[in-house]
């Protein structure tokens, strides 16, 4: 439960973050965000999340520049040989 919490409260943060730096950026999607909910008659339903592209390109540029989880770390299950190099596999 805390894990997951703690990442989202995260990308939040650093979303907000990234559209406090670029205010050209916040402007667009305060746009886009108000168009759609005049549109809507007031409301913001989850149709109409579908209806903001730009806003959800900035959260997944955000997300790009700072990930939640950014490393995920592999294990060989077995020798690996890509071109000319090998990967071998320890079994410990």
């Amino acid at each position: 439960m805390f894990e997951g919490h703690d990442t989202v409260a995260m990308g939040l943060t650093f979303a907000i973050l990234v559209l406090a730096e670029h205010k050209d950026v916040q402007e667009l999607v305060r746009n886009e965000v108000s168009a759609v909910i005049d549109a809507n008659g007031g409301k913001l339903t989850m149709a109409a999340l579908n209806d903001m592209p730009y806003l959800e390109r900035c959260l997944k540029e955000s997300l790009r520049l700072y990930p939640s989880v950014p490393l995920i770390s592999r294990v060989l299950s077995e020798d690996v040989k890509i071109r000319e190099y090998l990967t071998t596999y320890y079994n410990n």
